[in-house]
């Protein structure tokens, strides 16, 4: 297996920051139309408040809350940068990205949140909120996925990789 450098991991984890962003756009639409209600990452921000013994107002826990979505998402991107190195097409890693977003809801939502008593399993949650949150992951993956990509060493002029502090003419 390929090493991956510190710059490789943080564009994983820049991925997985826009990724969120568009994500919570999506979440943003759904909870207009009523399908989702409070959000997840602001109920577990709410929970989190509460167990520190701080009020959760509804104006400032909105900051935190984005805070902490960001960082679950710039956290989740690391992997799939590892994994995601190998596929050559934008369209095969947007594909993956899917897949491996709907593995982190799995994971989360029916096991981790649950077991934590974070949030109750999908069947019995509010309605509408569990297929509005497997959609955000599909999108968060899909946009992961089409961005999560190494940088690219470009070909010199004999046609080897090489990098921008090569000579062309060397």
């Amino acid at each position: 297996m390929q090493k991956m450098s510190l710059a490789g991991l943080g564009r994983g984890a820049v991925a997985g920051t826009f990724a969120t962003g568009v994500m919570s756009l999506f979440m943003l639409a759904a909870r207009q139309a009523n399908w989702l209600g409070k959000p997840p990452p602001k109920k577990l921000t709410d929970q989190f408040l509460r167990t520190l013994g701080h009020s959760r107002r509804h104006w400032s826990s909105w900051p935190l809350t984005t805070l902490n979505h960001a960082a679950f998402g710039a956290a989740a991107g690391i992997p799939f940068a590892l994994m995601a190195r190998r596929l050559r097409t934008t369209t095969g890693r947007a594909l993956a990205g899917s897949v491996y977003g709907a593995l982190v809801w799995a994971a989360m939502y029916q096991g981790v949140l649950p077991a934590l008593d974070l949030m109750p399993q999908p069947r019995w949650d509010r309605p509408g909120r569990p297929t509005a949150m497997i959609l955000a992951h599909l999108i968060y993956g899909a946009a992961l996925g089409a961005t999560a990509v190494p940088r690219e060493r470009h070909a010199g002029m004999n046609g080897h990789a090489g990098n921008a502090s090569e000579s062309q003419f060397s």
